[in-house]
C-alpha cells in the first residue's frame, strides 16, 4: 500500500510540474475536424479534442491546422456549456438567475467560459435586447473584441490583455489583444474602410448593427469588416457590387467589378483589349481584360512530362526550393469551398482531363458533400492573377476512398475526385503516368511538390508551388528508422506506404497532404515521370536522419484501374507508353 501511495505522490508531482512549466503557453489555433476550430494545449488543459497520433507514436498528419509541438493537444474551443445548448454570455445578459436548482449543471459549466465574468446562460433565457458584442464570438478572430479588448499593433499597446486558452488572440502578426482604455485609438486608421471585396466596412464589434463578415486578410487591422442592414445610399463608399438582398435601384453607379463588366483581371501584357475604367478588384499590375491574348500553340502529348525549365520563362533565385512555372502540369490544388473564400486544404495529381488522385485523407470529410470541393489546375503562385496561362477550376461530383482506409493509422490512405466537367489540357495543365504494381525504386531521389508550409517557416504556407528532391529509403531501413525515432520496437510500417527524406529542414509539411511525389520512368530519356507516391505522415518535418511516409501509388494500381471502369473511364490518360526520344 506504501508503495501504491509513493507512485501515486510521483504521478501527482510530475503533473503539478508540467501544469505549471506550461502555464504561459502560447496560444497556437489548430483544426479538430472540418468545422470546428481549437488550439493547442498540454494535455491537462483540454477538457475534449483529437489526439495527432497513429495509436503508437506522435505524427505530423501533413493535413489541417495540427499542433507544431508534437507532445499537445488540438482542444476543441466547444464548452460543455454550447453542448448543452447553452450561451457564454456576461451574467447581466442571462434572464434567469442560475443560483436557482433547475440550472445547476449551467452554473457548473460556466467554469468553461472565457472570463469569469461570463457566464453558462440556457440558449432560451439569453437577453436579446443586450448589445450583441456581449455574446461569445463563434470566430475565432472575434474574441479580443468580445472580451473587451481591441486587436492593435503592439507598440500601441501599454496594457496587453489576458486571453482565455479557448479563445485564439489577434491573428495577424505583431498584434496583440489590448484593452480598449489603453490602445491609441487615434491611430486605427482602417475605420470606415471598404473591406471583403466591398461587402462591408470596418468598424468596431460594438458598432456593427449587421453582419460581422470573416476579414481573411485582415484589411480592417483588428476592427471588424462590417456588412450593414441598411441600404446602401448613393454616398457609399462601397465600390463593389453591394449584397444581393439590396435593390438594383438602390446601387451606386460605380458598384460594380471587372466580372461585371464583362472582363477579367489580367496583366496587360496578356490582354487584347482592356476597359478604360480602373476596378479595385484588380491587382495594381493588372487591368480589367476583356478579350486575352490567345493562348500559344499547344501540342498535346502523353502523360509525365515534366518541364524541366519551366514554361514562357524561367526563375532564378529559388532559395525556398520554387518550382519553375508549369514545370509539374499534373500537379493540383484541392479548396473547400467556403462562404467568402475559398480555403486551401490539400493537393492532388492529374491523372485524367476529370480525375484527381489525392490522399483520403484530404476527402474523408467531405464524403456526403463533394460539392463543396473546388480543383484548380494550372496554378503556381497563389498570389498572382497574372501568369502567362490562367489556372482553371473545376467542381466535383463523385469522391471514392478506399475501402480498407484507416484514418487513425492512415493505412491505404488514398482516394478518387471525379469532376463535374474534364479540364482542358494545355501547356500548363496535364497528366501524370501511374507506376505498375511490380514497379521497384532503386535507391534514388523521388521529387516532392506541394503549397504546404516549410521547416524553416511554419507561420506561412508556400506561395509558389514548391519542389522537394528526397532520398528514398528502403521499407525495412524506413522501418527501423521510424522504430527507433518511436521508441517503439513492435511498429511496423505498413506496405501501403513507401518513405523518402531525412535531410535536416528539407522535408514536405503541414499543408502538403495528398501532394504528388513523382519518379523518373526506368530507361526513358523525354523526362518523363511516375506518381510513386502521395503525402501522407511524418514524425516532425525536416528532422535530420528521419524520413517521412507516403502513400505507395504503385500498390494501389489495380483498385484504381477499377474505380474507373466502374465509372466508364479508361486508362488511357495515365498509362505509360515510351515514346521516341525527342
Amino acid at each position: 500500500m506504501q508503495r501504491l501511495y509513493k507512485c501515486i505522490l510521483i504521478m501527482l508531482c510530475c503533473l503539478l510540474h508540467e501544469i505549471r512549466s506550461n502555464d504561459n503557453d502560447e496560444v497556437v489555433s489548430c483544426s479538430t475536424s472540418e468545422i470546428e476550430d481549437g488550439v493547442c494545449v498540454s494535455p491537462h488543459l483540454c477538457n475534449d479534442g483529437s489526439l495527432n497520433t497513429d495509436g503508437k507514436g506522435l505524427v505530423d498528419l501533413r493535413f489541417g491546422d495540427i499542433c507544431e509541438d508534437y507532445l499537445k493537444k488540438c482542444c476543441t474551443k466547444r464548452t460543455r456549456c454550447a453542448d448543452d445548448n447553452g450561451l457564454c454570455i456576461p451574467e447581466a445578459n442571462c434572464g434567469v438567475n442560475l443560483n436557482d436548482a433547475n440550472y445547476t449543471q449551467f452554473k457548473q459549466y460556466s467554469n468553461d467560459c472565457i472570463s469569469s465574468d461570463y457566464k453558462c446562460c440556457p440558449h432560451k433565457y439569453v437577453d436579446k435586447k443586450k448589445p450583441p458584442a456581449a455574446v461569445l464570438p463563434t470566430k475565432a478572430e472575434d474574441g479580443c473584441n468580445t472580451v473587451g479588448g481591441r486587436c492593435v499593433p503592439q507598440n500601441q499597446c501599454s496594457s496587453k490583455m489576458s486571453i482565455n486558452i479557448r479563445i485564439s488572440p489577434c491573428e495577424s502578426d505583431g498584434y496583440v489583444c489590448c484593452t480598449v482604455e489603453d490602445s491609441n485609438t487615434n491611430d486605427i486608421s482602417t475605420s470606415g474602410k471598404v473591406c471583403v471585396n466591398g461587402l462591408g466596412k470596418c468598424t468596431l464589434t460594438s458598432n456593427c448593427n449587421g453582419t460581422q463578415i470573416k476579414d481573411s486578410k485582415n484589411e480592417c487591422e483588428g476592427l471588424v469588416c462590417c456588412q450593414s442592414i441598411e441600404p446602401y445610399s448613393a454616398e457609399s463608399e462601397i465600390t463593389k457590387t453591394p449584397p444581393t438582398e439590396i435593390p438594383p435601384t438602390e446601387m451606386p453607379a460605380s458598384s460594380s467589378t471587372c466580372p461585371d463588366n464583362g472582363g477579367i483581371c489580367r496583366s496587360e501584357e496578356n490582354c487584347v483589349r482592356k476597359t478604360d475604367e480602373p476596378f479595385e478588384d484588380c491587382e495594381e499590375t493588372q487591368v480589367c481584360c476583356l478579350e486575352k491574348k490567345p493562348t500559344p500553340d499547344y501540342e498535346a502529348r502523353a502523360c509525365g512530362y515534366r518541364n524541366m525549365g519551366g514554361i514562357h520563362f524561367s526563375i532564378t533565385g529559388d532559395e525556398d526550393g520554387e518550382s519553375q512555372y508549369g514545370e509539374f502540369p499534373w500537379t493540383v490544388a484541392i479548396f473547400d469551398d467556403m462562404k467568402f473564400e475559398k480555403k486551401f486544404i490539400c493537393g492532388g495529381a492529374l491523372i485524367d482531363p476529370g480525375v484527381v488522385l489525392t490522399t483520403a485523407d484530404c476527402l474523408k470529410s467531405y464524403r456526403n458533400k463533394p460539392e463543396k470541393l473546388i480543383v484548380r489546375a494550372g496554378e503556381w503562385d497563389m498570389r498572382s492573377l497574372s501568369e502567362p496561362e490562367p489556372y482553371e477550376e473545376r467542381t466535383v461530383q463523385l469522391l471514392k476512398i478506399h475501402p480498407d482506409f484507416k484514418p487513425t493509422s492512415l493505412v491505404n490512405n488514398i482516394g478518387l475526385m471525379f469532376l463535374t466537367d474534364g479540364f482542358d489540357f494545355k501547356n500548363t495543365i496535364e497528366s501524370i503516368c501511374l507506376p505498375p504494381e511490380d514497379l521497384e525504386i532503386d535507391n534514388g531521389y523521388v521529387t516532392a511538390t506541394g503549397w504546404g508550409v516549410t521547416p524553416t517557416n511554419r507561420n506561412d504556407s508556400q506561395k509558389i508551388l514548391k519542389k522537394l528532391e528526397l532520398s528514398y529509403k528502403e521499407h525495412l531501413e524506413c522501418e527501423r528508422i521510424l522504430r527507433s525515432v518511436l521508441r517503439n520496437s513492435q511498429f511496423r510500417l505498413h506496405d501501403s506506404f513507401l518513405c523518402a527524406g531525412g535531410e535536416p529542414m528539407v522535408d514536405t509539411c503541414r499543408g502538403d497532404a495528398g501532394s504528388p511525389v513523382i519518379f523518373p520512368v526506368p530507361d526513358d530519356f523525354n523526362d518523363r515521370y511516375y506518381l510513386v507516391g502521395m503525402v501522407s505522415w511524418g514524425i516532425g518535418c525536416g528532422r535530420q536522419g528521419v524520413p517521412a511516409a507516403y502513400t505507395a501509388v504503385a500498390k494501389f494500381r489495380n483498385w484504381i484501374d477499377a474505380q474507373m471502369e466502374e465509372q466508364q473511364l479508361r486508362d488511357s490518360y495515365y498509362f505509360y507508353q515510351k515514346e521516341e526520344a525527342k
